[in-house]
This record gives structure tokens, C-alpha cells and sequence, in this order.
């Protein structure tokens, strides 16, 4: 059962999709009672709202048909192109966790970049970028996609940082968690895309094991509060070399279920990259065959996995 707050809150952000700037405008249009609104059961709330979206649309099969996308972007981040999305089978779902793994050389990082640019050019959002691997260049990135005309607008949502280590990752990422709880304090999220290239080389970094075991603890549980707090969508690049030495280093880890919060960060999806991806700021081309699966179910000892191969 919702209360009167969550039924006004779901109206309101329904009209604003509608573009009816706040739940007093609605009234005055259409000499609603707020104190009448506030009583409304379930269905006359769906009611209200169809009379409103019916004024808006031809016909109310088109406003189904609006509503309907209207939706799915919600659910879905989707980026603006279509053998693109289809790529992704629709984009990537908002507050999800994605792996994207393949060996060296097969295009992850282009794939993430071009993902951040499309981001940025359809949905006017950036991305923090935090950079294990130490080969992103700005000015390349630019150029490559087509930027430089924007590069005012696009650095101003977008944050590159170099990582060294499990410590300056985590330092990242509170810092990150910081500037997403002031800007949804203020209504000013700039943010929705968080890239790690490459997460599993910070294995690499000669660390004591429990300073590494306490900061990749908290590293996985501030990227779960993220994901589900601020609908902030993660993309962890790795190699599938280096996520052998992960899996190594890790597996003592695993197999102790008093370390929950580190066996409970699994990926929600895996997109792995079989052969090379070439992306250009001109055109996909379609030579890459990618594996999508969603990690269901994950247990101990078996993975429940849907899989679905697709041939570009």
C-alpha cells in the first residue's frame, strides 16, 4: 500500500516526464484538489494519470507506445545507436554492475571510451573514468570521437584519475560517493557511468595481504552502495589474463564465507569480448562477437548462466 507522499511523488514524476513542471501546475490544470489527490486509491492515481498523458498524445495507443520507451530508458541505459544497443541487448541496466572481459588487444577499453562518448552525446551525462592501466588520453579520446567541438562541455562531467593502487582506488571512490550524495542533495547529478580499467591490475601492486584484503573489502562495498543508491551503472574492464591471477589470488578469499562482503560482489552481467572490436567516431563495424551472460544464482560451487551469442 502506498502513503499519500509516494503517490504524490509518483504522480509528480510523472507529469514531469509529460512536461508538467510540478504537482500544483497539474492541479490548476486541471482543477484537481491536492487534499482529493492525496486520498486517491491505487487505481484512481492510473486513472489520473491516463487522463493526463491522453491529453498530451493523438491517441492513446501513441501514448502507450511513448510511455512504454519512456520506461525502458529508464530501465535501460541505452546509447543512441542501434547496433550499438543491440550489441548490448538493449543497453545496460541502470544500477547493475557489468565485467567486461576479453583478452589483450581485443578492443575493451575502445568499447568503454566509445560507450562514454555515446553517453555523453544522447543522454548529456559523464562518467568517471579511473584509470588502472594508464593508457586513456583525453586529447586522443576527443579527436577520435569527435568531441573537441564540446570539450568544455564534456570535461565538466567527466573526471579521469590514474590508479596506482587497492588505496588510491578506494580514495576514488569515496571521493566519487561524496560528489554523488551532494549532487542528488541538489538535484545535480552529472554522473551516470563508472569505468575501472583495469580492475583486477591492482592485484598486481605488492601490498601486505591484509591491507589488500581490508581495502578491496570496502572497494566492493562502496561499489554495491553506489550501484543501488544513485543508479550509478559500473563498468570493471578485465583481461582474462589477469582475472586468472584475480581468481588465484582470490580464491583463499572465496572459500571463507565469513568474507561476505567480498563473496557477494559478483558482476550482474558479463560481456565478453571473443574477437577484435574496432570502433571508430564514423561508424561500428560489425567484426566482434561478444558473449553476453547474466550471472544468476551465483553459488559456491554452480552458476546458473543465460547466455546469448551474437554475430555482428
Amino acid at each position: 500500500m502506498q502513503t499519500q507522499n509516494e503517490k504524490q511523488l509518483q504522480l509528480q514524476n510523472y507529469l514531469e516526464q509529460l512536461g508538467v513542471s510540478n504537482i500544483y501546475q497539474y492541479c490548476l490544470s486541471y482543477e484537481e484538489d491536492l487534499l482529493k489527490l492525496n486520498r486517491m486509491t491505487n487505481k484512481q492515481l492510473n486513472d489520473a494519470q491516463y487522463k493526463i498523458s491522453s491529453s498530451f498524445c493523438k491517441t492513446p495507443l501513441q501514448n502507450a507506445k511513448e510511455l512504454l520507451k519512456k520506461q525502458q530508458n529508464l530501465q535501460n541505459l541505452t546509447f543512441g545507436e542501434k547496433e550499438l544497443d543491440d550489441l548490448l541487448e538493449g543497453g545496460l541496466q541502470i544500477g547493475k554492475v557489468y565485467e567486461l572481459s576479453g583478452y589483450p588487444c581485443s578492443g575493451k577499453s575502445i568499447l568503454a571510451q566509445k560507450l562514454i562518448s555515446q553517453n555523453f552525446k544522447c543522454n548529456q551525462k559523464g562518467a568517471w573514468y579511473l584509470d588502472i592501466s594508464n593508457q586513456f588520453n583525453l586529447k586522443r579520446f576527443l579527436k577520435m570521437y569527435g568531441l573537441n567541438a564540446q570539450k568544455k562541455e564534456f570535461e565538466k562531467c567527466f573526471y579521469h584519475q590514474i590508479i596506482q593502487d587497492a588505496k588510491s582506488l578506494y580514495i576514488s571512490l569515496c571521493i566519487l560517493m561524496s560528489q554523488l550524495s551532494q549532487n542528488k542533495y541538489y538535484n545535480q547529478s552529472k554522473i551516470n557511468l563508472l569505468v575501472i580499467d583495469n580492475f583486477a591490475m591492482i592485484l598486481r601492486k605488492k601490498e601486505p595481504y591484509s591491507e589488500y584484503l581490508s581495502y578491496i573489502t570496502q572497494i566492493i562495498n562502496i561499489i554495491k552502495q553506489m550501484c543501488s543508491e544513485y543508479n550509478l551503472t559500473v563498468l570493471t574492464i578485465t583481461n582474462q589474463e589477469e582475472k586468472i591471477i584475480f581468481k588465484s589470488k582470490t580464491e583463499d578469499i572465496f572459500r571463507n564465507k565469513s568474507n561476505l562482503s567480498i563473496w557477494n560482489f559478483v558482476p550482474d552481467s558479463l560481456i565478453l569480448i571473443e574477437n577484435q572490436l574496432l570502433i571508430t567516431s564514423e561508424n561500428f563495424q560489425r567484426n566482434a562477437k561478444i558473449s553476453y551472460t547474466v550471472l544468476s544464482d551465483i553459488q559456491m560451487k554452480d552458476q546458473n548462466t543465460v547466455t546469448v551469442n551474437k554475430q555482428y
